[in-house]
């Protein structure tokens, strides 16, 4: 999450139009540093995205053991098959 946030954010901004930020992640990742510096800048929206990713794996990490003892070992076999 700490490393993959800073290239989240600059895909983000680069897809935005006006192109404000530059044409490319690098060039944005320069804009971004400089107008907004490197911490604040690079990881802005940091604490939304760690809430997002520990509520879905929170929710799967938890339903894995109830799911795995209602579907017991078939659904095991299933699963085994699609991976």
């Amino acid at each position: 999450m700490l490393g993959t946030n800073p290239m989240d954010r600059a895909k983000t901004l680069t897809q935005l139009p006006g192109k404000k930020y530059g044409k490319n992640v690098v060039e944005c990742l320069r804009t971004v540093c400089k107008q907004e510096g490197v911490m604040r800048g690079l990881y802005r929206g940091l604490p939304v995205a760690m809430v997002r990713e520990s509520s879905k794996n929170m929710f799967r990490i938890g339903l894995f053991g109830p799911i795995l003892k209602v579907g017991g070992d078939s659904l095991f076999r299933w699963s085994s098959l699609i991976f």
